[in-house]
C-alpha cells in the first residue's frame, strides 16, 4: 500500500501499522466501556497490569520490526508467533495439566521453530574461505531470531 512512497523503510512502515492499529483499537475500547465496567478494575490493574500489557505490546512490535532487519521474514514470522506454544510450555513447567493433544501440538510447533531458526537465512558462506562477513551475518541472523522469539514471549 505504501510502495509509492520513498524514504521510510518497509520495516518502519510495518511499525507505523502496528502503532496505528493499537491506537485505533484502544480508542474504540475506551469509548465502548461504561463506568460500571471501569469500576471493575482494581487500582493494581490500572496502575500496573494495563501499562505492563501496553509495554509488552510495544516491545513486541519493536522487536518484530528489528528482527525483520536482521533475519529472514519467514524466521521472524514463525518465531514471533509462538505465544500459544509458550503458554502451553509454561503450563507444563508450572505443573498445570496439559492435554495430550496440546502437548503434542506444542512439541511439533517447537520442533518446527527450531528447524526454521537453525536453517541459514541466506546463502551459506564459509568463513574459512576468506569471507569475513559470513560470521557476522550468522551472528546477526541468530540475534534476529532471538529478538523474534522475545517478541513471542512478550505476546504471551
Amino acid at each position: 500500500a505504501f510502495d509509492w512512497q520513498s524514504g521510510p523503510t518497509p520495516e518502519m512502515k510495518t511499525l507505523w501499522r502496528f502503532v496505528s492499529t493499537a491506537a485505533t483499537f484502544a480508542c474504540l475500547g475506551w469509548k465502548s466501556m461504561t463506568w460500571e465496567e471501569w469500576n471493575k478494575f482494581s487500582a493494581m490493574d490500572l496502575a500496573v497490569w494495563i501499562p505492563l500489557a501496553g509495554l509488552n505490546y510495544g516491545f513486541m512490535c519493536t522487536a518484530f520490526v528489528v528482527a525483520l532487519e536482521m533475519t529472514s521474514m519467514v524466521n521472524t514470522f514463525i518465531l514471533s508467533n509462538l505465544a500459544s506454544l509458550i503458554i502451553i510450555g509454561s503450563k507444563f513447567a508450572t505443573g498445570s495439566p496439559v492435554l495430550l493433544l496440546e502437548g503434542l501440538g506444542a512439541a511439533i510447533g517447537f520442533l518446527g521453530a527450531l528447524i526454521c531458526a537453525a536453517a541459514p537465512s541466506t546463502e551459506p558462506s564459509d568463513p574459512s574461505a576468506g569471507d569475513p562477513s559470513a560470521d557476522h551475518d550468522n551472528h546477526l541472523a541468530t540475534t534476529g531470531n532471538f529478538l523474534a522469539f522475545l517478541a513471542s514471549i512478550a505476546t504471551a
